[in-house]
């Protein structure tokens, strides 16, 4: 800037010009074409401020969010009492405590009935991402009834203006009909947008949708193109779900060593219980890989671990036939008993079967300290 835009900026300021205070607070603060002073930096925001210069306002609650809270929501709620759509924003998050965007957040106790009332204001007057909140206040019943239709209406107003966040809300509201008349297609439309866009939480959701036919045709090999998708970024549900389509055939030529392949790598990463069980199976059958009761074992324990019935009746059945392991009749109904109520009608046969009386009293022993966790199939 040169010197006569900032002597001029000097004239305007003293003859009370709100936008010249505000700019000479800026170069003061900053100490650019002025040396730094933030003393009267200050002291020519504040005096814009109490001009209703909104951009002022704003500038002093961010600078008094932490020292002086009081400060901040006095200068907060004046310009939004005079219309500043920001600052109605900023105040209804702050009442709801919530996170902002806005980089302004007072700690003051939660007030719904007040975050609703600048939520509304706001919205009235402002555009998709008000909008949008205004949708999440309905859909959670922040100082309102909460009420699906009106939250539909409201991010579907957003998303029409291309607010992503409002787009991908839209996404369950249309698949589950929440405030709208179900509508998987449109799910699906909505969930190829971001896809394609390279969001992994939509590729997979796009997979599962394709792999079920919910609500779609069901297509494998779209589902598959987008499980591959996703995989490769890591989603441990994606690769366990490819190691299911590649065993099967469904939607990809049917390769027990890729499907392994997929295991592992859900494996590797803490994948969900039926990858390691899996795994146990390929190796126990030696599909794609050398039989390996041993490292079967190790699979099918490791999911036990965790409650999943299938690998404890697997490692039940390994005991009772000495596979990987020496028989031991007592340790396989032992863990055929802690399936607990989901234990077999065959299985209760062969417990019965094979144990006496004392045995079957040390079997139910031993299989309270074999799992810890609640049972799952």
């Amino acid at each position: 800037m040169d010197d006569e835009y900032i002597e001029q900026l000097k004239r305007e300021a003293e003859m009370g010009d709100s936008n010249a205070q505000f700019h000479l607070s800026l170069i003061y603060s900053l100490g650019t074409d002025l040396p730094c002073d933030k003393e009267k930096s200050l002291e020519l925001m504040t005096l814009a401020a109490e001009r209703n210069h909104t951009c002022a306002m704003k500038t002093l609650a961010r600078k008094y969010q932490y020292e002086s809270p009081e400060l901040a929501m006095h200068w907060l709620t004046k310009a939004a009492d005079i219309g500043n759509v920001e600052a109605q924003s900023i105040l209804a998050t702050i009442y709801a405590n919530t996170s902002s965007i806005h980089f302004i957040y007072v700690e003051v106790p939660k007030d719904e009935k007040k975050a609703f009332m600048w939520a509304d204001r706001a919205a009235r007057n402002g555009g998709s991402s008000e909008w949008y909140f205004m949708g999440c206040m309905y859909a959670k019943g922040i100082g309102v009834a909460q009420d699906d239709r009106e939250a539909f209406n409201w991010i579907k107003m957003a998303a029409d203006q291309g607010h992503e966040g409002a787009m991908k809300d839209l996404i369950p509201m249309y698949k589950f009909g929440y405030g709208v008349q179900q509508d998987c297609r449109e799910a699906a439309r909505l969930l190829m947008h971001f896809a394609e866009q390279g969001d992994a939480k939509s590729q997979y959701q796009l997979g599962v949708m394709n792999y079920k036919g919910d609500g779609i045709p069901r297509d494998y090999r779209e589902a598959a193109k987008w499980f591959i998708k996703v995989a490769g970024q890591g989603n441990t549900k994606a690769q366990y779900q490819l190691g299911v389509m590649y065993a099967s055939g469904d939607g990809v030529p049917r390769d027990f060593k890729a499907a392994v392949k997929w295991y592992r790598k859900a494996a590797r990463q803490g994948s969900p219980v039926r990858a390691w069980t899996n795994l146990g199976n390929h190796c126990y059958n030696g599909d794609g890989v050398p039989q390996d009761y041993k490292e079967a074992l190790k699979w099918y324990r490791k999911a036990a671990k965790c409650g999943f019935v299938p690998a404890l009746h697997q490692l039940g059945l390994m005991y009772a036939n000495g596979e990987g392991v020496p028989k031991d009749n007592v340790t396989a109904c032992a863990w055929l008993i802690a399936t607990g109520s989901h234990l077999l009608k065959a299985d209760r046969y062969l417990v019965a079967a094979r144990l006496t009386p004392e045995e079957l009293a040390k079997a139910q022993e031993l299989s309270r300290t074999l799992v810890k966790v609640p049972r799952r199939k």
